[in-house]
């Protein structure tokens, strides 16, 4: 396992075309760290883009299929991004902060009302589930599992309000 790297969920055509899309501009970013795919449809990935594709264990074409792969992420230090995200600037500082902590991550930009959980202050934000980076180990394995179950328990198709909530 690489200690540190970049890491994209691609499920579906128009996913995994983003991620192609965008994986060579990132690189730049990175400082030759390595670049992980996982994705349903591995054979469709071209040779050479990615340094490891994987197969998405469960895929179901929705924002869960995000969660699932955090459960292990593919590096120690790993930064997680949405296929319409894109690098625009080096990312060191992020991996050093991850030295240190265990969860980085910033406020999102709007907030999806479709389910609230009545028992997190309003002032807890929610982040942007996009962009996430995670130190692997037992705390963020188990933050990850209960946004999973969360996030099918409550059962509305965005992921941020289950993030918040797993995240109280």
């Amino acid at each position: 396992m690489n200690k540190e790297g970049l890491l994209f969920i691609a499920t579906g055509s128009k996913h995994r075309r983003e991620a192609c899309t965008v994986v060579q501009n990132c690189r730049r970013h990175l400082m030759g760290r390595p670049v992980a795919l996982i994705t349903d449809e591995p054979a469709a990935v071209p040779d050479g883009l990615f340094d490891h594709v994987q197969s998405h264990p469960d895929p179901h074409h929705s924002y869960r299929d995000k969660i699932q792969p955090l459960i292990q992420p593919p590096f120690q230090r790993t930064l997680y991004l949405d296929t319409d995200a894109e690098l625009i600037h080096p990312v060191c500082d992020l991996f050093a902060i991850l030295e240190r902590l265990e969860l980085l991550a910033c406020h999102a930009p709007v907030r999806f009302h479709g389910w609230k959980d009545q028992h997190v202050p309003d002032g807890f934000s929610e982040v942007n589930s996009g962009v996430i980076g995670i130190q692997r180990c037992n705390n963020t394995e188990k933050l990850m599992r209960r946004w999973l179950a969360n996030y099918d328990r409550i059962g509305i198709p965005e992921d941020q309000a289950s993030l918040r909530s797993s995240l109280w």
